[in-house]
Formats: structure tokens, C-alpha cells, sequence
């Protein structure tokens, strides 16, 4: 049996083609280096975080965490979903959902998932804990990539930079500020340039 949970100190189940078989390992190793500890986010005041026994919103719940709850360790996270990690704080273990945790080393903290896009050429991405999936339509091509924990430069508390693990000329710079796809006339939150497998390509995340 398929073990459908990865402890961040081990190798990941490789369940795809011998082609994915150094992006697989790249995201494990980009998840041991240490990542900035996480904060909650998107919950209001009077509201809690769920952790729950299994990485679905259906699991048993094993406790709750505040939303000022900062200091917040991950130890695994799922290979089957983006949207769940595994967390220690405040002495609870347990699994969370991504979409309310963000990473706490600046001013202004960065959501860990990330739902990102661009057009002509059109391409897309889902960003998560230390791992992407990113299809690029416009060669019909698909890669998974592990990404080192983000950086901010000094002064700007809005712009974080993550390099993909061992390859630290392919990266993702991702920036708080109104953007535009330049299709339709909604915002999103945040902008991204990408450059990945000889690609720059921009877009805009949500």
C-alpha cells in the first residue's frame, strides 16, 4: 500500500513517469531546507484554524488554533493534494488546510497556495507548500517543480523571490499588487514572472 502522506525528511513516492523522477526527488530536497515558520491567515478574529486527523475537510477534527497563531512548523504534507500539510503548533499535530496558512517572514505575509496564470502564451500554475504544477499550453507540456522557502528583499516587505531547488536560475518572483490578465477587466491580488525550462513567462495569481 501506497503510503499517501510524505514526512518531509523522506523520499516521495514517485507515482508518474521515469520523466518526473528528478522534479519528484527536487521537491523533496527543496523541502528540507528550512522553510520560514508559517502564520494563519484569511481567519477572522472571532473564528479558528481546524486541524484534522486525515488531509480532507471531512476528517475528524483534533483541535483548533487561533488566528493570531504564528510560529507554526510543518512536518509532512500530502502527495496527492496541494491543499493539505501536515503542522505542529502549540503542542497540536495535525493536518491543515494551505488556503488559511501564509508564510510569516515578512511585513506582509505571502498565502502558501496560489492559484496562477498568463496568457498569450497562455500557461498555468498551481503553487503550494514547496511544490508546483505547472502547465504550459502553449507547447502542451506539463512539469512538476520543487521551490526553495521565499525570500523578500530588503525594504520591499511586497515582493518574494523562490528559486527552483539545485537550478537557482529558474525561479518565481511573485509581487502584492494589483494585476491585470489583460483579457478581462478582474484583478487579481498578486503578479508573477516565472522562467522556467528556458521559459519567461508572466501572469497573475490568486
Amino acid at each position: 500500500m501506497i503510503n499517501p502522506y510524505v514526512v518531509l525528511t523522506t523520499v516521495f513516492v514517485l507515482t508518474s513517469a521515469c520523466g518526473q523522477a528528478q522534479n519528484e526527488r527536487s521537491i523533496n530536497q527543496a523541502t528540507e531546507n528550512e522553510m520560514p515558520p508559517l502564520v494563519i491567515i484569511g481567519v477572522e478574529d472571532n473564528d479558528v484554524l481546524n486541524v484534522r486527523a486525515e488531509p480532507h475537510a471531512g476528517a475528524a477534527l483534533v483541535g483548533t488554533l487561533a488566528p493570531n497563531t504564528s510560529g507554526i512548523r510543518v512536518t509532512a504534507q500530502a502527495t496527492e493534494t496541494l491543499d493539505w500539510i501536515h503542522i505542529e503548533a502549540n503542542g497540536l499535530q495535525g493536518w491543515a488546510n494551505v488556503s488559511y496558512l501564509g508564510y510569516g517572514n515578512s511585513f506582509v505575509s505571502l498565502p502558501i497556495r496560489l492559484h496562477c496564470s498568463g496568457t498569450e502564451p497562455f500557461w498555468g500554475m498551481e503553487l503550494s507548500y514547496s511544490r508546483a504544477d505547472v502547465s504550459f499550453a502553449f507547447n502542451e507540456r506539463e512539469i512538476r517543480a520543487g521551490f526553495s522557502a521565499p525570500t523578500s528583499p530588503a525594504g520591499r516587505t511586497n515582493n518574494w523571490l523562490r528559486t527552483r531547488f539545485e537550478q537557482e536560475t529558474e525561479f518565481l518572483l511573485i509581487e502584492a499588487e494589483t494585476c491585470s490578465d489583460g483579457m478581462s477587466d478582474k484583478n487579481y491580488p498578486y503578479s508573477i514572472l516565472v522562467k522556467l525550462e528556458d521559459n519567461l513567462i508572466a501572469g497573475c495569481c490568486i
